[in-house]
């Protein structure tokens, strides 16, 4: 878009709009002058970025953890629109450890192994040109089931003719943050 100077050609409003903008200078004589100046001004090229955004999804399909799985981890991919790099800091919200990140391209994946239920939230997000609106919705949840098995005490005998006896048990339970018992 092309735009005219402002008064004496020395300010101008600045779009708020994401776009590659032309300025050209004009000159206002002082009052009761015949004045021009000396040269013919230069037209200003300026580029207003839009601010950065990002999206986090979860890249493995799933946001549930077995807690006594070492190899079990959740990929949390992260999209980001603007110029990278990208900054942004990550929190677990559970632990409060806030992590400082830098990606450079438009997509970025993290594993992440927690150890207990959490949500992981950016809360400052910024690209080469820009600091980028972080929405409460920036986001994703990972649940870690933490199975615990509790039994009564059993006394058993084998059988008398060498069969091995059968129990059962009477309590059974399952602590994976989501309150499921069996």
């Amino acid at each position: 878009s092309n735009v005219l100077g402002g008064l004496g050609g020395q300010s101008y409003d600045i779009a708020n709009e994401a776009g590659i903008y032309v300025y050209y200078p004009t000159y206002v004589a002082p009052a009761n002058t015949n004045c021009t100046p000396s040269n013919t001004p230069n037209a200003t090229t300026v580029t207003v970025h839009a601010h950065p955004t990002v999206t986090m999804t979860l890249g493995n399909g799933s946001d549930v953890l077995c807690w006594n799985n070492a190899d079990d981890n959740a990929t949390i991919n992260f999209t980001f629109t603007g110029t990278a790099p990208f900054h942004f800091l990550l929190q677990n919200m559970t632990t409060g450890v806030v992590t400082e990140y830098t990606s450079y391209s438009n997509v970025f994946t993290l594993e992440v192994t927690p150890n207990v239920s959490t949500t992981y939230q950016i809360f400052q997000l910024s690209d080469a040109y820009c600091i980028g609106e972080v929405v409460d919705e920036t986001s994703v949840s990972i649940v870690v089931s933490q199975f615990e098995i509790v039994a009564d005490s059993v006394s058993i005998c084998p059988d008398v003719d060498g069969a091995v006896a059968v129990f059962q048990f009477n309590n059974l339970t399952v602590n994976d943050d989501r309150d499921t018992i069996w």
